[in-house]
């Protein structure tokens, strides 16, 4: 094999590799695009959700007979807003077990309380603080990237 030889191979070989090693990063890269558009779309979806569950307890705890049809009402809408946020947020990382568990606990504990609204405005920053962080934490993972 004479030197042009050689180097002609090793020329069409450094190709090949270039445009493997291309299709992988631009793969790798597509694939973490995707993932953060994935991502940014739940968080949106969990920040309605959260929003929501907030402006229900509201109501549910400004309810003063919590024995009516009104109040019954008030808390199913807020149950209803407690499992969707179950089926965004994993129960067994700390901070999001630590809020399941605020909001799960919220309708109970306030059922029997005389000034339910005034205890709640102590609670409320807890879990909207903890809400927001988890939302933090979430979004910094899209604004960073992730290729996994």
């Amino acid at each position: 094999m004479s030197e042009s030889d050689s180097v002609t191979l090793l020329v069409g070989a450094g190709t090949a590799v270039g445009a493997f090693l291309g299709i992988f990063v631009t793969a790798l890269l597509s694939r973490a695009s995707a993932t953060s558009a994935l991502r940014q779309n739940w968080i949106n979806s969990l920040r309605e959700v959260m929003s929501k569950y907030l402006t229900h307890a509201e109501v549910f705890v400004d309810v003063p007979d919590k024995n009516s049809e009104e109040a019954y009402k008030a808390k199913i809408a807020l149950i209803e807003y407690v499992h969707q946020a179950k089926l965004y947020l994993n129960e067994s990382e700390k901070k999001s077990g630590d809020l399941l568990q605020l909001m799960q606990d919220l309708p109970a504990k306030y059922s029997n309380v005389e000034h339910a609204a005034r205890e709640y405005q102590n609670e409320k920053p807890k879990i909207s603080s903890l809400m927001q962080e988890i939302l933090k934490e979430e979004w910094n993972r899209v604004r960073d990237g992730e290729i996994l």
